[in-house]
């Protein structure tokens, strides 16, 4: 029996920092990444996709597969794991990303996760080992980061926050 979907059942509220992050944030790997729009392809980035961990249904606030290992459901949530997750930070859920949704994605094989702390302005950058995860970086501000699983292309985290501009050189 699947528990319900974490996204509503704790009483999480979405602010716009979270939003706005979200949104920046697809925007940032969507093109490059699953377009192949100025960058490598080769993966399938989704927004909240209900995914089922075992017997536990969550939902990432994004989450991307390799295009060649990624599988469709016909029906209902998605059952192979992602090889990244992100999760944007709220006061609602910060307790709950990393004490359950993070254990569960380790415990599932799941190569890669960032944790961005909207309100913080923070970006940190996990990969999986057996033992549990290992920082490989944190950034912050308006850094500009190439981290993996994406470091083919540079972001701009200013653009997270809402500070940068599109389209801009500086």
């Amino acid at each position: 029996m699947c528990p319900p979907p974490d996204t509503f059942s704790l009483g999480e509220t979405r602010d716009h920092p979270h939003v706005f992050a979200a949104t920046s944030l697809t925007w940032a790997l969507f093109g490059p990444f699953a377009q192949g729009l100025n960058g490598p392809g080769g993966w399938v980035i989704l927004a909240e996709p209900n995914i089922l961990f075992g017997e536990q249904l969550l939902i990432p606030d994004l989450a991307g597969w390799e295009k060649d290992r990624f599988v469709a459901p016909s029906e209902g949530p998605y059952i192979l794991s992602p090889d990244w997750i992100g999760e944007i930070l709220s006061p609602s859920t910060a307790r709950f990303d990393r004490a359950t949704k993070l254990p569960t994605y380790q415990q599932a094989g799941v190569g890669h996760a960032w944790i961005i702390d909207a309100l913080g302005r923070f970006l940190q950058v996990l990969h999986r080992h057996d033992e549990g995860w290992q920082i490989v970086a944190g950034y912050q501000n308006q850094d500009k980061v190439r981290a993996e699983p994406f470091e083919a292309v540079e972001i701009d985290l200013s653009l997270l926050w809402g500070e940068g501009e599109i389209g801009s050189e500086e």
